[in-house]
């Protein structure tokens, strides 16, 4: 079975990350999707909510999706979250199945300065998501096949096209205590003003 890996802090999740998930899950690129909620994310420090929260967000947006499930493996560990380490770990626990980790074509040419980033492309599948016509632009696509050839990655690009919304800017409309229910899944609105989360 292909599995699509699909990791982020999702603070908060929002219709541009379920546009995504069901385009890979209806276009038949994966089998079923597992989406990683980052537990204590290295490179994110201030502004991110609780984990629990976060997790709690994700289930309630993709609750009644098929095929695609909410891991909580990062949650709850004091230790930064890598996803070099989460893949070694998943791929433990899933060793009948294909495990691809779904990446924005954007984040890719990053890859080789994440945390032991040579060895996770060189050990990893991965899905690079061209949301924005990141392939369009020549300077970033030289980068991308050189990344490739150097590394001998397994990549496979796909285009994607998902509403233009940002984390940042829902919180920062949050803060001001705007209506932005209608760029969020269903549920998850009413879950932050329960909770009072993002208030400014």
């Amino acid at each position: 079975m292909k599995i699509g890996i699909y990791g982020g802090t999702f603070n908060p999740i929002h219709i541009g990350h379920t546009a995504l998930l069901k385009s890979l899950k209806d276009n038949n690129i994966c089998d079923r999707i597992i989406v990683l909620v980052a537990g204590n994310p290295p490179h994110k420090n201030g502004g991110i909510v609780d984990e629990i929260h976060r997790l709690n967000m994700v289930k309630i947006a993709l609750e009644n999706e098929e095929n695609i499930t909410v891991s909580d493996i990062e949650i709850g560990k004091s230790e930064k979250s890598y996803t070099y380490n989460t893949m070694k770990l998943l791929k433990e626990l899933y060793k009948d199945d294909d495990l691809w980790f779904v990446v924005g074509a954007d984040s890719f040419k990053d890859l080789p300065v994440w945390y032991e980033g040579e060895k996770l492309i060189k050990e990893n599948k991965f899905i690079a998501v061209n949301r924005e016509g990141a392939f369009e632009d020549i300077n970033y696509r030289e980068k991308f096949d050189e990344i490739k050839e150097k590394y001998k990655a397994v990549v496979e690009v796909i285009d994607v096209k998902t509403p233009d919304v940002s984390s940042s800017g829902l919180r920062e409309s949050l803060e001001k205590g705007e209506d932005v229910s209608d760029f969020l899944p269903e549920g998850v609105y009413q879950y932050i003003l329960n909770n009072n989360l993002y208030a400014g």
